[in-house]
């Protein structure tokens, strides 16, 4: 067989000695320029800029390829919304572990091996059996997460022992770095044995960087058992290493063993402080004015605040909190607000976050502004500026008058007045914007 090229066609002369020998052109059947197929890395960088658990979980259906290349990010981000989705995604890594061979390079199974971050807060509490069927697929499905960095739970839920346990004990708890929305009990008669196996979990994870407990809040019935009345709290504490715990929050937590346990442990990098304040109860009987003042030293921000869950109990704050925690960057106050006490001027706090401005509240912060030569806003965190098109005179009454007499104070000062948008006044004609 013989070839002849004439521009660009290609001929082909299967018999060249024959007298009447045929020509065919040869017809290319696929596309000369094929193209360019994208490294599996680069396939990666593409499919990072794809934020939300839904739109990487798209990429599953759109074609073969995809489903091959994007399941590890899906698998990374599992943020499902409701119990069936749970349902499915365990079951999907339960088959992936009882179908792997055991001669494979790594002994970690796929799709357990690519989940990174593990979100449950999204499934609503519906009832005992609820929770017994998410605890019950959380105790099969721990063990087979080996480099799972973050777990957040609906603090409606309560893990149970055996689960909590098995999450202390699996392969690659050092990876951990965020625990989120556990659920702590608080009262005298649960407090102490439930929190061993919690106890047990912070002492393996090392490597924490953020920590998440929220408890039930304080019993009014506690005062007359006399259970803590003179409970040693520091010879019963566990002590723990956490080294690289930066973020804390500790809400609806008047005392615990598992705060006790981390009140009188060193915690060298924390730097975010979220507590529920107790100041009205002394000690032993709750422990958040003493952890402030124990860890206050290095807290770059701090933030008091009153979970709004029925029935709501408020409780007062220290007013020595810019005295204790001399680093403060970020201070925020909840209701009733402290009276706040600073003898000496506080170089380093820049934004102050309150509930509502009143003017009940202001000679106070009148005191206490000069001594901050840093600040630079105040955040209203319950308030937002009415929308543009209401009348002059809606704008001016209510609270949206103390507003507007707090920002024309603090503007004296070089302060900003933002509300619980970080925006300030926009709409007014007669009022001069910055």
């Amino acid at each position: 067989m013989s070839t002849e090229s004439q521009t660009s066609a290609i001929l082909l002369q299967p018999r060249s000695h024959d007298d009447r020998a045929g020509r065919f052109m040869l017809v290319p059947i696929l596309d000369r320029n094929p193209p360019r197929v994208l490294p599996t890395e680069l396939w990666g960088v593409v499919f990072s800029f794809l934020k939300g658990w839904d739109f990487q979980w798209s990429l599953l259906q759109v074609s073969r390829i995809f489903n091959v290349l994007a399941k590890p990010y899906a698998y990374a981000f599992l943020v499902p919304r409701k119990m069936s989705c749970v349902q499915a995604i365990f079951s999907a890594i339960e088959y992936g572990e009882k179908s792997w061979s055991g001669v494979a390079r790594t002994k970690y199974s796929v799709p357990g091996r690519w989940v990174r971050h593990l979100d449950v807060s999204n499934i609503q509490y519906d009832g005992r059996t609820t929770a017994m069927q998410l605890d019950g697929l959380l105790c099969r499905i721990f063990d087979t997460l080996p480099y799972l960095q973050s777990f957040r739970m609906n603090p409606g839920f309560c893990l149970s022992r055996p689960t909590m346990a098995l999450l202390a004990q699996k392969d690659g708890i050092l990876n951990l770095r965020s625990l989120s929305g556990i659920s702590v009990s608080c009262s005298v008669a649960e407090t102490g044995e439930r929190e061993v196996p919690l106890l047990l979990l912070l002492q393996r994870c090392s490597r924490l960087e953020e920590l998440e407990l929220i408890g039930r809040g304080f019993d009014p019935t506690d005062l007359d058992s006399g259970l803590f009345d003179e409970v040693d709290w520091e010879g019963r504490a566990t002590p723990l290493c956490l080294p690289h715990l930066q973020s804390l929050t500790l809400l609806s937590m008047p005392r615990s063993f598992i705060m006790a346990s981390l009140l009188f442990s060193p915690l060298p990098k924390l730097s975010t402080l979220i507590v529920t304040p107790y100041d009205d109860i002394p000690y032993p009987l709750t422990l958040s004015s003493r952890f402030i003042e124990q860890h206050g030293a290095n807290l770059r921000s701090l933030s008091l605040i009153t979970p709004k869950i029925w029935p709501i109990r408020v409780h007062p704050s220290p007013s020595t909190l810019l005295e204790t925690c001399p680093e403060l960057t970020h201070l925020t106050l909840t209701t009733p607000t402290p009276t706040l006490t600073l003898p000496s001027n506080h170089r380093h706090l820049r934004l102050l976050s309150i509930p509502r401005p009143r003017m009940d509240i202001w000679p106070m912060f009148n005191e206490v502004f000069p001594r901050l030569p840093e600040l630079m806003a105040v955040n209203v965190r319950d308030v937002r500026w009415l929308r543009r098109g209401l009348n002059e005179r809606a704008q001016v009454t209510g609270v949206q008058g103390d507003m507007l007499e707090w920002r024309r104070r603090l503007q004296k000062r070089g302060v900003k007045l933002l509300d619980c948008g970080l925006e300030r006044v926009r709409s007014l004609r007669f009022v001069p914007l910055d």
